[in-house]
């Protein structure tokens, strides 16, 4: 329980991800986000789907195991609680191949399940196995999180009405306490 509350921790901090600052002191509020970012940032994203509808999450983690002589993949997916309620089962991720970062190649479903949920919080983490590593979110550094100012830019990305992932941008609006400490 204590690695899954290090990891919601981890996780609620980024729900988007932050460009990074420039060089010099100054902040760079560019709304423009650059195209190698935004690659990374579509192609870690997938579409939940049940029988009631759809939603998205996130790809944080794809590690290689070994079971006998296969080898497969273990993949965490971040998504919303109510994306997966109030069904828990029979849930199936998609994810999504690009060619040349701009057209949708191939279309990979996978059965997934959920491994924690808080419905307080509005998180839930699922578990896919895949024969591949997936693309993973990029994810600030503690030190950009904590320098995070309101206002900034910030993008993410997610499958809205049952759409391929798609980017959207906005802005850090407010901050929040979480557990006693100031929530960035």
């Amino acid at each position: 329980k204590k690695i899954w509350l290090g990891f919601f921790s981890i996780i609620i901090i980024l729900f988007g991800i932050k460009e990074p600052r420039a060089q010099s002191q100054e902040k760079d509020f560019s709304p423009y986000l650059r195209p190698e970012k935004a690659h990374k940032i579509i192609k870690s994203s997938v579409r939940i789907t049940k029988e009631e509808g759809s939603g998205s999450g996130t790809i944080l983690l794809s590690e290689r195991f070994t079971s006998g002589q296969e080898d497969f993949f273990i993949s965490f997916v971040l998504t919303c609680q109510h994306v997966i309620s109030p069904i828990t089962t029979n849930l199936t991720a998609e994810y999504f191949k690009y060619k040349d970062n701009r057209h949708l190649d191939e279309l990979t479903q996978s059965r997934c399940h959920v491994v924690a949920e808080n419905r307080d919080r509005d998180l839930a983490v699922l578990q896919i196995y895949s024969s591949e590593a997936l693309i993973t979110s990029p994810l600030a550094q503690e030190e950009e999180v904590n320098q995070t100012t309101l206002y900034e830019p910030v993008y993410t990305s997610g499958c809205p009405l049952n759409s391929p992932p798609m980017i959207t941008n906005g802005n850090i609006s407010s901050f929040d306490l979480f557990n006693g400490k100031l929530f960035r």
